[in-house]
């Protein structure tokens, strides 16, 4: 699929904001972009038409690991949990991403916090 002149900059623009967040980007039909920081992943996603995600997976706790044998087979087992939060949102000009992306994060944070306060 070939991409007009105005959606490879709309692209470029979107692949620069994200680029100088940090993060690693692939441009195709969509934007995207992925951060990883170990205990946490953010993965962004824009589209032509201006529709913008932010999905954080988070750890709250390590991995626990074990051990098991079963008849003749040993195992090693890894026990984890995850957190996923996702915020979206509609872009009214490209411009906007840079703005967007930084609410969103920011958002992102405060709703992992209200949730570390309820647990």
């Amino acid at each position: 699929m070939q991409m007009s002149d105005t959606q490879t900059d709309v692209y470029a623009l979107y692949e620069e904001v994200l680029r100088a967040a940090g993060y690693d980007v692939v441009v195709s039909d969509v934007v995207v972009g992925r951060l990883d920081r170990g205990d946490y992943v953010r993965e962004v996603v824009v589209d032509r038409g201006g529709r913008f995600s932010l999905v954080v997976t988070d750890t709250p706790a390590p991995a626990r690991g074990r051990r098991i044998t079963r008849g003749q087979w040993k195992f090693r087992t890894l026990l984890g949990q995850q957190q996923t939060t996702r915020i979206a949102c509609d872009l009214d000009e490209p411009a906007d991403l840079a703005g967007a992306l930084a609410e969103a994060e920011l958002l992102a944070g405060t709703l992992a916090d209200e949730l570390d306060r309820q647990d």
